[in-house]
Formats: structure tokens, C-alpha cells, sequence
């Protein structure tokens, strides 16, 4: 864990207020229609236990829209701001407890589009977030604490049962030949599992998760992955393998795992590249926040002098560069919020 704590919890919530704000407002993005039908649909005339007893892969989910209707509102705009805030703490919490420079991991999540997954993916992103949230079990090395997480994560979303082989993957040494011989296993039962199986198909069935903002498209058609983005993706692990002498050195834990998660999605992209799956493509997302921890680390422990001013500098620019792409270039995103009366992209 990192102690810089240069800013307060509280400008830190601060900082992603506003962001939390427009998330549960929105009506539209990406597939956020269809979560507002799912939600509008969903039956209170059943039980906790008809819902356990259900053949339904999204059980703690369902469970959620039912005692959230129940118990709080029946306003989809109600249920949209809960689930913001969850997911706005959660990433608050990941970069306030592990990044050495706080700021600059937020600048990286929003910069790379990295937020929004919190308006298109709602179900996978929650269970991102509820594992993100306990990072510290993963970390700190608390399997069977991590595990009842993970079970909860995976009763949300299928894909988070991903983290299992990873969990331990990750306490290798970075660069070593055990997590080069595992991350090649693990990608190839990706690839055998996307080309093979309906493993990742299953999910995609459902109009809801079938929308994503990660990926490239062609008259909805699925492309896989933009390779933009698996560049963007790749920066981190290939300046931690430049850099890898200085890491040895240092041998922090938690920057070890943070590479190690790096390589894993860079390599899970790059399968998605290659098979062109669109579900894939979206299973990165549970380890490539973890990248706005491992670059400020890097440039603030690793670099030196005006080298690592340089390289902040250039991160910035970039990642800026990136953030006008994603949103202007490629017109991928339109936001609008029927209770702001807003619409723009």
C-alpha cells in the first residue's frame, strides 16, 4: 500500500462528484436503454428464493433490482445514482489506498475512457467494481476472503470468474518464466474458450451486453478491438519492462501484481484483436485499472530529472490526445439525460 496522502478523502470523493452526478443521471449511453427496460420490466411479484431457485447466470444482480424496487424506488434514475455512487467510491478507494499520485491515477481513468464503462457494461462493471473495492484481499494475499468477493462479483457478471487463475498468476515475479508459461495458458483458454465454446457468447445474447464503447465497430459489425486501444493499454507494462532492473530492485508487492495484471491484459486484448471477439474484448476491464496505479508509480519511483518530467508530460498530452479520439473522432459516444434535459456527444 502507498501512504502518499497528499489530498484529504474527502476532496478526493470531491473530485469525482460530478462525474457520479452525470452517471446517474443519464438515460442514454450505450446500453443504458436497455438496463432502463430491464429494470422497468422486472417483476416484484416474486421472492429472494424464487430468484436463488432461478436457471438465471445473474442471480445477485436480480436479487439487487428486486430489493432496490422493493425497499427504495421503483425509479430506474434512483437505481442508475446508487449504482454511480457504489462505482464511483469503488475506483475512489482503489487509487486513494494505492496510488501514489492520486490526481493523476483519476486524470488516467477518465483520460484513457476507462469511465465509461460505469454508463455501458453496468452489470460487468459492477462486478469489476465489487472486486476492485477489496482489492486489498488480493494484494495482501486473503484467498478465501477474496474468494466470497469473487463469488458475489460472479453472481453479478459470468466473465469475473476470470479473476480466479489470475489471482494467483499475479503473485509470480514479474518477468519470470512462471508468468510468461501462465499468462500463455491462460490466453490460450481464452482464445480455445471464444473460438471453441459459447463461454463468452452466452453473455452477448442479451442486447445489454452486446454495446460497447471499447471496442471498434463497422456498421455494427464487430471489428474486436480498436488496436488503438490495446496500445494505450500496452504503455504501463512496456515501461515496467524497460524499467524492470529498477523494479527488482525496489520489489514492491503491490507494483509486482499491478504488472502482472498489466501483461495479462495487454494479452487478453491482443487476443481480441486476433479473434476479433467482441465479448473478449471486454474482459480486460478487470485488470487494466490497475494501470493508473503502476504509471505514476513508474514515472514518480523509476524515472529521474527531466526524464520523468518529460514522460509526465508527454503522458498527459497523450493521454489527452486519446480522450478527444475516443469521444470526437470516432463518435462512438452520445450521452443524454432526460432529467437534465441534456444531449450531447
Amino acid at each position: 500500500m502507498l501512504d502518499d496522502r497528499s489530498i484529504g478523502l474527502f476532496w478526493a470523493i470531491v473530485s469525482f462528484s460530478l462525474l457520479i452526478f452525470f452517471v446517474g443521471m443519464r438515460s442514454g449511453f450505450g446500453d443504458t436503454p436497455a438496463y432502463i427496460s430491464g429494470f422497468n420490466a422486472f417483476s416484484l411479484d416474486t421472492n429472494l428464493l424464487e430468484i436463488f431457485k432461478s436457471d438465471s447466470d445473474q442471480k445477485g444482480y436480480d436479487c439487487l433490482l428486486f430489493l432496490f424496487k422493493k425497499y427504495i424506488s421503483t425509479d430506474y434514475t434512483v437505481f442508475f445514482m446508487a449504482l454511480a455512487i457504489f462505482q464511483g467510491l469503488a475506483i475512489v478507494n482503489l487509487y486513494y489506498k494505492f496510488s501514489c499520485n492520486f490526481f493523476m491515477s483519476a486524470f488516467l481513468f477518465m483520460a484513457s475512457t476507462s469511465f465509461t464503462w460505469m454508463m455501458n457494461g453496468l452489470r460487468q462493471f459492477l462486478a469489476v467494481c465489487v472486486i476492485m473495492f477489496f482489492f486489498d484481499y488480493i494484494v495482501d494475499r486473503k484467498f478465501f476472503k477474496f474468494l466470497l468477493v469473487l463469488l458475489v462479483a460472479f453472481s453479478i457478471h459470468e466473465s469475473a470468474i476470470v479473476w480466479l487463475p489470475v489471482y494467483f498468476i499475479v503473485a509470480f515475479k514479474p518477468w519470470s518464466f512462471k508468468i510468461w508459461t501462465c499468462v500463455a495458458a491462460t490466453l490460450a483458454i481464452v482464445f480455445v474458450l471464444d473460438q471453441y465454446t459459447t463461454f463468452f457468447d452466452d453473455s452477448a445474447l442479451e442486447e445489454m451486453e452486446i454495446m460497447s464503447t471499447m471496442l471498434n465497430y463497422d456498421n455494427g459489425q464487430d471489428d474486436g478491438v480498436n488496436p488503438i486501444r490495446v496500445l494505450i493499454a500496452a504503455v504501463p507494462a512496456v515501461l515496467a519492462f524497460l524499467c524492470r532492473k529498477r523494479i527488482k530492485e525496489v520489489n514492491a508487492p503491490l507494483i509486482n501484481i499491478c504488472i502482472n495484471l498489466s501483461v495479462v491484459g495487454v494479452g487478453v486484448y491482443i487476443v481480441g484483436v486476433v479473434t476479433s471477439g467482441i465479448m473478449v474484448g471486454r474482459i480486460p476491464i478487470y485488470f487494466t485499472l490497475t494501470n493508473y496505479i503502476l504509471l505514476p508509480w513508474l514515472i514518480e519511483n523509476v524515472l529521474n530529472g527531466k526524464t520523468r518530467t518529460a514522460i509526465k508530460i508527454l503522458c498527459y498530452v497523450f493521454y489527452l490526445v486519446y480522450f478527444v479520439y475516443a469521444f470526437y473522432y470516432t463518435g462512438e459516444h452520445v450521452y443524454y439525460s432526460d432529467g437534465l434535459g441534456l444531449a450531447f456527444s
